[in-house]
């Protein structure tokens, strides 16, 4: 478990989401939420120009993090 995984663990557990998720769980969705996040924002607000295609690269990340996160 890499160093910040307890520490993201109990972050999110404490945002009061029901706990269908286990802990780890709750922090490999919000990592991967925020990998998400963090990619549109960079196509929406222009930080990603010069860079490889858009919708390609957006394609790509969606679907290794959902492979990380074990969905389909």
């Amino acid at each position: 478990m890499p160093p910040a995984a307890p520490a993201l663990r109990r972050q999110v557990e404490g945002l009061g989401l029901d706990p269908v998720l286990d802990g780890g769980t709750q922090a490999a969705v919000f990592m991967a939420w925020a990998q998400l996040f963090g990619t549109l924002s960079f196509e929406v607000f222009g930080q990603a120009h010069g860079g490889p295609d858009p919708e390609l690269f957006i394609d790509h990340v969606a679907g290794s993090t959902a492979d990380r996160v074990g969905l389909p």
